[in-house]
C-alpha cells in the first residue's frame, strides 16, 4: 500500500502507509524539504552558469566594439591607388558597414544583458524560497502539516497523527503535502509545498505553466473542513 505524493516542482514521491501517521508525516516532511531544497540549489546553479555564459559572450562582442590601433587606416590605405571617386566612395562604405556593425553588436549587447538582469530576477526569487523551505525544515510541530487531494480538501490528519496511515489516506491516490498558517487553528488556510516555473533553465521550457503541479493555483486560500 503506497501513498502517491506530488510536491515542489513537478516532484512525486511514493511512501508506504504500513506505519503511524506521524511517522509518516515527520519523513514526509523531512524528505520533502530537503529534495526540494536539493531542487532549489541546482536550479541556483543553473542559472549562475547561464548568466556567466552570458557574460562572457558579452565580454566577446565587447571586444569587437574596441577601437583597433591599426584596423580602419589600413583598410583605408590600401586604397590609396584608386582614383579619388572612387577611393571615397569605398571609404564611405567602409564607414557605413562598421556603424552597422557596431550598432549590431551593441543591440546584441543589450538584449543579453536584458537577459542577465531577468536571470538575477530568477536567482533572488529561488534563494527567497530557499530561505522559507529552509525554516520549513526546522519547524518541529507535525500538527503545522497535513495532506490534501487534488480539490484542495484537507484530510485533517494533523489530529490524528497517532493512527495507523493506512485507515486515514487512500492507497494509490495522489495527495499533496501542505502547511498550514496555524497548528491551533483547525480551520487554518493552507498551502502546498509547491514551486512555481522559474526553476526551468531550458529556452523552450522557460515560464512554463505550473498548474499541473500546483493545483491552487490562482485560487483564494483554502480553508480546512
Amino acid at each position: 500500500m503506497l501513498l502517491v505524493l506530488k510536491y515542489g516542482y513537478k516532484q512525486s514521491k511514493l511512501f508506504n502507509l504500513d506505519c503511524v501517521m506521524g511517522n509518516l508525516m515527520d519523513t514526509i516532511k523531512s524528505e520533502v524539504t530537503t529534495d526540494t531544497v536539493r531542487t532549489l540549489r541546482e536550479a541556483e546553479k543553473r542559472w549562475q552558469t547561464s548568466i556567466a555564459e552570458l557574460e562572457e559572450k558579452i565580454a566577446q562582442l565587447s571586444a569587437k566594439i574596441a577601437p583597433k590601433k591599426d584596423g580602419e587606416g589600413k583598410e583605408i590605405g590600401s586604397m590609396s591607388m584608386l582614383p579619388q571617386d572612387k577611393k571615397q566612395g569605398s571609404v564611405n562604405a567602409i564607414r557605413v558597414g562598421k556603424e552597422v556593425e557596431l550598432n549590431t553588436l551593441k543591440a546584441q549587447i543589450d538584449t543579453l544583458e536584458k537577459q542577465i538582469s531577468q536571470y538575477r530576477e530568477k536567482l533572488t526569487k529561488i534563494d527567497g524560497r530557499i530561505h522559507e523551505f529552509e525554516q520549513v525544515q526546522r519547524e518541529e510541530d507535525l500538527k503545522l502539516f497535513d495532506l490534501a487531494d487534488f480539490t484542495g480538501e484537507r484530510l485533517n490528519i494533523n489530529r490524528r497523527l497517532d493512527q495507523r496511515a493506512k485507515g486515514i489516506v487512500t492507497a494509490n491516490k495522489p495527495y499533496y503535502i501542505v502547511r498550514l498558517e496555524s497548528a491551533d487553528n483547525p480551520s487554518s488556510p493552507f498551502k502546498p509545498l509547491a514551486l512555481e516555473g522559474y526553476l526551468i533553465s531550458a529556452a523552450d521550457e522557460e515560464g512554463a505553466s505550473n498548474t499541473e503541479i500546483n493545483v491552487f493555483i490562482g485560487k483564494k486560500p483554502v480553508k480546512g473542513k
